[in-house]
């Protein structure tokens, strides 16, 4: 992902979609940026930086829905060639940041390709990503995690093959993941 797109869900104005973004502020830095726009695309204030540190970060996702207050923005940061990390933040409806950039998930393991639901309740978010082979979970207040998990910790994997690509999304009741397995040579979802 270079960008990703939420939305708010009021139906009284005023309301945005917010945009996320990956960009190269110098040669080999890559960091995350936001802006708003009004539901007849004009843009609503200026960028919103959410991470610019010296480290590359990529693959920004935003939750698809504020349910009325505020997105969660997740994204991989290179710790070193072998090892992703996750960050994120969260952005208000009127694009302030309410919580700054925050390590979601720094272990050893390489963490890539970050999806992150809409919120559940109040401020509950579920970012999946890939880990290794597996589709990695973590549950969190906003930025404060709450629990590492992964699918095939909570049920299983009967054929054994990689997956990847997750995405994620909440109705206001639960969570859904998809995702992608390898089986041979073929992709399947």
């Amino acid at each position: 992902n270079f960008f990703d797109i939420g939305g708010d869900s009021l139906l009284s104005p005023p309301t945005y979609f917010t945009v996320v973004w990956e960009w190269e502020s110098a040669p080999g830095d890559h960091d995350i940026a936001a802006r708003q726009f009004t539901s007849a695309g004009v843009q609503q204030g200026g960028e919103i930086f959410l991470d610019l540190t010296d480290n590359n970060q990529s693959n920004p996702a935003i939750s698809k829905s504020n349910r009325g207050d505020e997105w969660m923005v997740v994204w991989q940061t290179t710790f070193s060639p072998t090892d992703e990390d996750l960050y994120c933040a969260t952005v208000n409806w009127n694009g302030s940041i309410q919580n700054a950039s925050t390590p979601l998930n720094t272990s050893t393991a390489n963490e890539t390709n970050p999806a992150v639901s809409s919120p559940l309740g109040v401020d509950r978010y579920l970012t999946a990503y890939k880990s290794g082979n597996q589709i990695g979970l973590t549950l969190s207040n906003a930025v404060t995690v709450l629990q590492h998990s992964s699918l095939e910790t909570l049920g299983d994997n009967p054929f054994a093959k990689p997956r990847f690509e997750p995405c994620v999304d909440a109705d206001g009741g639960k969570f859904i993941v998809g995702y992608s397995e390898q089986f041979g040579n073929d992709l399947t979802d």
